[in-house]
């Protein structure tokens, strides 16, 4: 049983998502049970590399992102072609494949949900991309968030495509 899936106002709550070309978003997803598959550095770097393929995200820019033991955090700005759902389904497919691999397992990664918030301007933008950064300095991961080595945070400030 999903418990994402089956929670009551779910489905309503997810009814009125939208994704609008050229905007950004803060876009969260969480393994299943919290269980903190990256916290295996081969595991993580599986993931992390995949990072770097242009097409991981279609048409979309990945402007900012940080990969916790059992979360994940992004910036993303879309292009105009695939909605967000699409491009998150991509993601987890692609990174629960590569999970899977290292593991030598098959079996979900990620719990099927995902929350995202659009950000409207460049101060909501430079609060999300302060709040992915310094994520693993909170968790206790790290002292600087340079220090992590599973995120990209060097993303432009600016708001729109």
């Amino acid at each position: 049983m999903d418990i994402q899936i089956n929670r009551r106002g779910y489905a309503r709550l997810r009814s009125g998502r939208h994704s609008m070309s050229g905007w950004s978003y803060l876009v969260t997803t969480v393994c299943v049970d919290r269980f903190a598959w990256f916290a295996h550095p081969d595991i993580a770097l599986a993931v992390a590399t995949l990072h770097q393929s242009p097409d991981l995200f279609a048409d979309a820019e990945l402007r900012s992102w940080v990969l916790m033991p059992d979360h994940w955090h992004g910036l993303l700005q879309l292009g105009n072609h695939s909605s967000l759902s699409a491009l998150m389904n991509r993601f987890k497919t692609r990174t629960a494949m590569a999970t899977n691999s290292v593991q030598g397992r098959r079996g979900a990664i990620w719990f099927s949900g995902f929350h995202d918030r659009a950000l409207r301007d460049d101060r909501e933008i430079q609060a999300a991309t302060a709040y992915i950064r310094n994520n693993p300095v909170r968790a206790g991961l790290c002292r600087e968030p340079h220090d992590y080595p599973w995120m990209k945070s060097d993303c432009p400030l600016e708001f729109g495509p």
